[in-house]
């Protein structure tokens, strides 16, 4: 989360998060899309995400002047804790991978952290084939998945069909991938809908 001091700024400018900017600082000029910033860097940082796809930190007090290049839409949220959607909706069983990580700066490898809800932001397009009912399972990597979590989705997925759900989608990592299906596949038999 940004600091008072940049949030002021970015509201002086019409600039939001994942807005495309021109910035110009006291020694280049950058183009990049405004992301959220870390919460191990200093609160006057800005991150931007260059085309290149790098991420990179400008302190307000580098910053000459920035410019919106384009606009972001603002995407419909899901909150999959209200309600059920109007069929017809899939169902979306969160357990966690690589799908749901992202990047930790402070080691540089990747934790688990997304939520059903971002995974569904993150793909806007999935309103367009009908309702999402997501549901928290867990945030975990493949490699730590065990027989109680196999049951756990079983379950899952039977009170998803239960409910009118038309598909079932699990996020999970790809390292245990098959072995879950396997077991899902003698667990889930006979099944009225893909899973």
């Amino acid at each position: 989360m940004y600091s008072r001091k940049v949030l002021k700024f970015l509201e002086k400018n019409k600039i939001r998060l994942n807005d495309k900017a021109k910035i110009i600082t006291l020694d280049d000029e950058i183009e990049g899309i405004l992301l959220n910033r870390p919460d191990y860097l200093e609160d006057d940082t800005l991150i931007i995400k260059l085309s290149n796809g790098y991420n990179i930190g400008i302190n307000l007090r580098n910053i000459k002047s920035i410019k919106v290049i384009s606009k972001t839409k603002p995407v419909k949220t899901i909150n999959s804790k209200d309600k059920i959607p109007k069929k017809p909706f899939i169902s979306i069983l969160h357990t966690g991978g690589t799908i749901a990580s992202k990047v930790d700066y402070r080691t540089g490898g990747v934790v688990s952290r997304f939520s059903p809800d971002e995974l569904i932001k993150m793909f806007p397009d999935l309103k367009n084939y009908g309702g999402i009912h997501s549901v928290f399972l867990g945030n975990m990597f493949s490699d730590d998945m065990r027989f109680s979590h196999y049951k756990k989705m079983a379950e899952a997925v039977k009170a998803e069909i239960s409910k009118g759900s038309k598909g079932v989608i699990i996020t999970h990592g790809t390292d245990t991938l098959g072995y879950t299906s396997a077991a899902l596949s003698f667990m889930l038999e006979n099944v009225p809908i893909p899973v």
